[in-house]
């Protein structure tokens, strides 16, 4: 049986390989000079092989006269559907893993590392600029054990490159750090946390338990207003309000005066509680003018003026 060599008699310049008995070419080397291995029909490729492939060394494309780069393809040989492609003509991504002929599987980017130590780089992905320094990764880092890992974030300035968000392997999140200890955690000289809604809108904080708790933001009315207010919102009532004119309203959203407090029934109390006496003072243009004095010693409300003088004193 052996092997064979001959062309296809065609006039095409083809030169057909037949290894087996019934004369079928296995190998054959195209006048235009691609090459076709296992294949029997004409392919577009120029190198095509039917089976499994295997590479020991490097697979490269190289830039053409016009400024265009080769092209890998594997998987389907189809310009939509493919495994894998890198600089593929039909997409605009340099590389694509494509998982869409299939319906419950998901495309998997696979890469592997083997770091014994917790907080070892195991994983990334650079980014780069026309230069052989990346300007930020996307970093897979190894935690506490080989199934537990950290994600980092960097990007890279004049001081060099450096983490600037982290996710530690039990959920926490880290800006400014690695080693984060709690869900959120800022750390910087002067951390600065901003919310900044849309066009007058409002910005909150919702601190919740069980569907219920209570609401700090900017903009209570959602109109523009710059406002300041504490909502409770299991009783659906603002607790704290402070106005654009820096007025204080307890239990109103419309304060009169620096301080204002209301009630919707009954009494509106102000309790000055002192571990020794209570004190109520008075004062213009930052000179203290008069007093009220609880004494604790002998429970006397006493009224001082500026000069400290008693001038009325109630007994109990």
């Amino acid at each position: 049986h052996g092997l064979q060599v001959h062309s296809d008699g065609n006039g095409s310049g083809t030169i057909l390989f037949d290894v087996d008995a019934a004369g079928s070419s296995r190998f054959r080397v195209k006048g235009d000079g691609s090459v076709l291995v296992g294949f029997t029909t004409s392919q577009s490729e120029k190198l095509a092989v039917q089976g499994d492939f295997k590479a020991t060394g490097n697979i490269s494309g190289s830039a053409t006269s016009t400024g265009s780069f080769g092209h890998l393809v594997i998987g389907s040989d189809s310009t939509t559907f493919k495994n894998l492609s890198i600089d593929a003509l039909t997409t605009t991504s340099a590389i694509t893993v494509d998982e869409t002929s299939g319906t419950s599987n998901s495309a998997v980017l696979n890469l592997l590392a083997d770091r014994p130590s917790d907080g070892q780089d195991a994983a990334e992905i650079r980014m780069r600029n026309n230069s052989a320094t990346s300007f930020a990764r996307i970093v897979g880092v190894r935690g506490s054990a080989d199934t537990y890992g950290d994600l980092q974030f960097r990007t890279r300035n004049a001081s060099g490159l450096t983490t600037r968000l982290a996710i530690d392997q039990d959920g926490l999140v880290g800006i400014g750090t690695t080693s984060p200890e709690h869900q959120l955690q800022i750390s910087a000289t002067n951390p600065i946390l901003s919310l900044k809604g849309g066009t007058d809108k409002r910005s909150l904080i919702e601190f919740e338990n069980d569907g219920t708790g209570f609401s700090v933001g900017h903009d209570l009315s959602d109109n523009g207003t710059h406002d300041f207010f504490i909502h409770d919102r299991e009783n659906s009532g603002t607790r704290l309000y402070i106005n654009s004119s820096g007025n204080v309203g307890i239990g109103t959203t419309s304060p009169t005066e620096l301080l204002h407090l209301k009630t919707s029934s009954g009494r509106a109390r102000l309790l000055i509680d002192g571990a020794a006496d209570s004190v109520l003072q008075f004062a213009e243009g930052g000179t203290v003018k008069w007093q009220q004095w609880m004494e604790a010693d002998n429970d006397e409300l006493i009224f001082y003026n500026a000069s400290s003088e008693a001038k009325v004193t109630f007994l109990q």
